[in-house]
């Protein structure tokens, strides 16, 4: 799309942290999300946090029996039942997709296939329909000591006049990930995540907030606001783009503490490819450094 084609477009977003949504039933968190979607003024895209899935299985009665600290066994030993909960949490999420006419991406959700179990995104768009799925590539401690295996591809989306990449869980903490991403040509990348313990706002820094300075594309960060598996998840959500075209170089259209219940902004893709056309970082990278995970990209520079 060309510069004068992106003149005014603008894309409405959304990161829902799951504080103030009522899980009791699935009908009920139903109407709870619609309500607030409204409220904001009906995004185009909605972003959930990590583990939200996990968290509305819990509170609507899907699955009740199971040690979340050992998920990965008790899924590979129970894959029916669990099975079960992912299908509920696919089809309602794709019934509002559908009825709010958005594209959704869904928290990080266990999911298991040939007896190995990834956390892992999924995409949908607004007609309801599944458009893809991202697993989580790069595993913290605690769930690499759980049994959780990693992701290994890096997908692009297309929703609306964005190329979007998907940052899951760890992922937003290691740059090679969001690097990768934005020289396939990302130009919007979704971060679900739940950070477990106080809000940590230089950790939270560290991460999406750094990639998207190094890659110069928006993201919109969904944090978990959340007691759960007996752990509290206290995050600041926000949408993001490069410091020179955000209120005050700050790196954030916007942002929210723990007790926020939706974050939204629009993008304004003209002001980033102004700026792409002015300092365009990824030209200035040496392309041979990605030569191996990267082929298509050092062959056109080289």
């Amino acid at each position: 799309m060309s510069s004068f084609e992106l003149k005014g477009v603008i894309m409405k977003v959304a990161a829902i942290t799951a504080h103030g949504l009522e899980l009791n039933t699935a009908n009920a968190y139903r109407s709870s999300l619609k309500n607030l979607v409204k409220f904001k003024g009906h995004p185009g895209l909605l972003v959930f946090p990590g583990l939200f899935p996990c968290l509305l299985a819990r509170q609507t009665g899907w699955i009740r029996e199971i040690n979340w600290s050992v998920m990965p066994e008790w899924i590979k030993n129970n894959p029916e039942a669990w099975f079960k909960v992912v299908e509920n949490y696919l089809a309602l999420h794709g019934e509002i997709a559908r009825e709010l006419d958005c594209y959704l991406v869904g928290g990080t959700v266990p999911e298991i296939e040939d007896n190995r179990v990834f956390l892992t995104v999924h995409l949908w768009e607004p007609g309801g329909n599944l458009m893809g799925r991202q697993r989580q590539t790069h595993l913290h401690s605690l769930e690499k000591k759980q049994g959780y295996s990693r992701g290994e591809e890096l997908p692009l989306f297309s929703v609306k006049e964005h190329t979007l990449g998907v940052l899951a869980g760890s992922d937003g903490w290691h740059p090679e990930a969001g690097r990768i991403l934005a020289l396939q040509g990302a130009s919007l990348v979704a971060a679900p995540a739940a950070l477990p313990g106080k809000f940590n706002c230089w950790l939270q820094a560290a991460g999406i907030w750094a990639q998207v300075q190094q890659n110069q594309f928006w993201a919109v960060e969904s944090q978990l606001c959340a007691t759960f598996g007996e752990k509290n998840y206290n995050a600041e959500s926000a949408v993001l783009g490069p410091c020179e075209i955000t209120p005050g170089q700050t790196g954030y259209l916007e942002r929210g503490g723990p007790g926020s219940r939706a974050v939204v902004a629009d993008l304004r893709e003209e002001e980033r490819q102004d700026l792409l056309s002015r300092y365009p970082l990824l030209q200035l990278l040496n392309p041979r450094a990605y030569g191996g995970c990267l082929r298509e990209y050092y062959d056109t520079f080289s």
